[in-house]
């Protein structure tokens, strides 16, 4: 006979459990959450870019152009620290001056200080570029991804048309798109970015390509998230450093752009601080004041030379055989 206790005690079919005589496995509970090698995916991502930069202070050029970059960041958000002139203030009195305590780098044609309009051509030259490298980046970066993801005829479709402006060059295609939309600034932007995001693009498709097959993102579509949630979750931050690597790089071309346009006359408008419009501003005075072109040339070369030495060390840094 059974002890009361021992009835209590008993499981019964109700809680889930076998009856005598018969076998019943309990049914596992599925719990579908973000893999583990996604989070460690993004932390070795997040950790590559502290990598980078701890690194960077150990290297003589990369510091040195670092360093560079930040003076001229500096001098594009605040330029009066820099300067007591205006970049538009005229001297006729001090046309074509020699440097002097007064004027560090002399005067151009029209009187004004060469150094002024350097530090103040600044916020124009890198400014501008800034901008249209963070919308190309942007614009390209998610198309790129979301093709990649996707695939199929959407993925097909946005490529022949990014062959299409990929097949003509660049200053070219910036040219035509300024001749249409007039000159200014946000003609110069957007001629700008009209030729740089398709590269953004084809780099974010590539990058998520190699991503789209790894165990975490299958997971994720089974837990039922939306597409763009698992784009923006997963697949970003897994190709932030590829981009953030071909950001910099780029970055020096849309520098070299901006001031080419400026210089054909087709950029900023007249009297503009510009460092490509003073070369042009300039060069009729070349051969007896050859400072006039080579002060702005410098910051042109200074500028673009800082920034291909550090876009490769980190392209060397964020590529896995490089850093093997």
């Amino acid at each position: 006979m059974t002890s009361p206790t021992e009835d209590h005690t008993r499981p019964t079919q109700a809680e889930g459990l076998s009856t005598p005589g018969s076998t019943v496995e309990p049914v596992p509970t599925v719990v579908l959450r973000r893999s583990k090698s996604a989070r460690l995916k993004g932390a070795q991502n997040d950790e590559s870019i502290r990598y980078a930069f701890a690194r960077m202070v150990r290297k003589p050029l990369p510091a040195l152009s670092l360093m560079i970059l930040t003076f001229m960041g500096i001098m594009v958000v605040f330029p009066d620290l820099f300067t007591q002139f205006k970049p538009g203030q005229q001297d006729l009195s001090a046309v074509m001056q020699d440097p002097s305590p007064e004027h560090w780098l002399g005067t151009d044609a029209l009187g004004r200080d060469l150094w002024s309009r350097i530090v103040h051509g600044a916020r124009y030259t890198l400014g501008l570029a800034l901008v249209a490298n963070i919308i190309a980046s942007v614009v390209g970066g998610l198309l790129g991804t979301f093709a990649g993801y996707i695939g199929g005829i959407v993925d097909n479709a946005l490529m022949r048309i990014l062959d299409v402006f990929l097949s003509f060059p660049g200053i070219v295609l910036a040219i035509a798109f300024m001749a249409v939309a007039g000159s200014g600034t946000p003609s110069l932007v957007f001629g700008v970015v009209l030729y740089t995001f398709p590269l953004y693009a084809r780099v974010a498709r590539a990058a998520t390509l190699s991503v789209r097959s790894h165990d975490f993102l299958a997971s994720a579509r089974l837990s039922g998230r939306r597409t763009l949630t698992i784009m923006f979750d997963h697949v970003v931050p897994n190709i932030s450093a590829t981009m953030t690597a071909l950001a910099v790089v780029r970055m020096a071309e849309c520098i070299l752009t901006i001031s080419a346009l400026s210089f054909l006359g087709i950029g900023l408008e007249p009297g503009v601080p510009e460092w490509g419009q003073m070369l042009s501003d300039g060069r009729q005075y070349m051969l007896s004041r050859p400072d006039a072109v080579l002060y702005p040339g410098l910051a042109i070369m200074l500028a673009v030379l800082a920034i291909n030495v550090l876009g490769q060390y980190l392209t060397d840094i964020f590529d896995p055989y490089q850093k093997s």
